[in-house]
């Protein structure tokens, strides 16, 4: 039987990455990402409240403390690399009484999501492959479309996965651009570490003010957001 499967969203951004080997990880024809970073920095801005974060460019992170959760359970479809760890000049800013790394923050590590699937895509449309690296180039949305994602008045898509092209991993990317996919029992574990958690937001008539179109989002869900991360929707198709 077919495990229920989620998209994984929202992973808090804390810093940007430097020092990194190779320099780039990036297509040169397409842009879409074609490696891993085998060696880099990362220089957090703020401190992690969670156990995956990601840097400026969409690489993720994960805390000891999970990575050692996932290794009980027997989680397949990543791999994790040691990273080096540092802060900026606006985390000392924020905090000036420190002046090393906290303990919890030093236990961090690169978090490489290997599983890959593919399946019908629903919010690009699948173009020709990359003479470079094979991969499908996703066509540009047009103008209106891109505006109403980027405002949030659009629902969000159901990520649809081909069980055919799943070899069983718990953690996967599909071929279209876009979130990972996780398995429910990886959703469990974040639900039971506290990476699900949510917060009621106190300051409405500031949000409203300040950005209404967020507010409308806000408001549909009960003025509660996420903490963390957040659960999308995922599904399998024939």
């Amino acid at each position: 039987m077919l495990p229920k499967i989620h998209t994984l969203e929202r992973i808090p951004v804390v810093g940007f990455s430097r020092h990194t080997v190779p320099d780039s990880i990036l297509c040169e024809y397409c842009n879409r990402k074609i490696a891993d970073y085998q060696r880099l920095e990362l220089v957090l801005d703020s401190q992690p409240e969670c156990d995956i974060v990601g840097d400026s460019e969409g690489t993720l992170f994960i805390s000891g403390t999970l990575a050692t959760a996932l290794a009980r359970i027997g989680a397949t479809g990543y791999r994790i690399l040691p990273i080096s760890l540092s802060l900026s000049d606006d985390y000392y800013r924020a905090h000036p009484n420190i002046s090393a790394l906290p303990a919890r923050t030093s236990d961090f590590y690169e978090f490489i999501i290997t599983g890959r699937c593919d399946g019908p895509w629903v919010s690009s449309i699948r173009g020709e492959s990359c003479p470079i690296c094979h991969q499908p180039i996703p066509q540009p949305q047009d103008f209106d479309r891109f505006m109403s994602e980027l405002l949030g008045e659009t629902q969000e898509h159901t990520r649809l996965v081909d069980p055919a092209t799943w070899h069983g991993e718990d953690l996967f990317y599909l071929s279209e651009p876009g979130p990972a996919i996780i398995t429910d029992r990886i959703a469990s574990l974040l639900g039971e570490t506290g990476n699900l958690r949510t917060e009621q937001i106190m300051n409405r008539n500031l949000v409203e003010h300040m950005m209404p179109k967020y507010a409308e989002i806000l408001s549909r869900s009960g003025w509660v957001q996420e903490r963390c991360s957040k659960l999308g929707s995922a599904e399998w198709v024939s």
